[in-house]
């Protein structure tokens, strides 16, 4: 049984990674700030409205940013509806020093 993979962000490596995704047969769910980049992706994977709904409906997520700032914004913005989401049980931690 395949589970379901979320990527936010989907710039060059976000892109790629669900481009990745795709081409190996999931049908990921997406996130981005930018539509364009969304629309990249309409019909081939699930275009969720925010990194909450990507959180909500996947089983992984890769949050694909430019800096740690930005991880903090995805993960703990928007009154934390992405942990409440996805929960902290099943977060990978950015170094300490990078925050």
């Amino acid at each position: 049984v395949k589970g379901r993979a979320g990527v936010v962000g989907l710039g060059m490596i976000g892109g790629g990674i669900a481009e990745s995704l795709i081409r190996s047969g999931f049908v990921p769910v997406v996130g981005d700030i930018c539509a364009e980049r969304m629309q990249a992706f309409a019909g081939r994977a699930v275009l969720a409205k925010s990194a909450a709904e990507v959180a909500a409906q996947s089983d992984v997520v890769m949050v694909c940013v430019v800096n740690a700032l930005q991880a903090r914004a995805v993960i703990c913005g928007g009154g934390a509806a992405f942990l409440q989401a996805f929960g902290t049980d099943r977060l990978s931690r950015v170094h300490p020093l990078s925050s």
